[in-house]
């Protein structure tokens, strides 16, 4: 399977929190399956941004909602209305050529 995700992240004009969306595709023949398996899955939460003093970033997202849903290309499909939601962590460093 390979596939793309897209994200938008906004922060609010404080600085600190904000909301996300993402969608993600893809597409395959999983263990060589004689037809094509499509999948695309959307969420959107919100995120709190944190910055120390080294510049290190933590972003904060928590999902408020979540779906999934699969097709073949000979029918068929299935579906996660609403998926279960997801809490995660990403942390960046800066970079030292800035």
């Amino acid at each position: 399977m390979k596939g793309k995700q897209r994200w938008r992240i906004t922060i609010d004009a404080n600085g600190t929190t904000g909301h996300y969306d993402y969608l993600t595709t893809s597409k395959g023949k999983p263990g060589g399956a004689p037809v094509t398996v499509f999948t695309e899955g959307n969420a959107k939460g919100t995120v709190t941004l944190t910055i120390d003093p080294d510049g290190n970033a933590q972003m904060h997202f928590k999902e408020t909602h979540h779906t999934y849903r699969s097709w073949t290309s000979v029918g068929g499909s299935g579906r996660a209305l609403p998926a279960p939601l997801e809490e995660s962590d990403m942390e960046w460093e800066p970079d030292p050529t800035c």
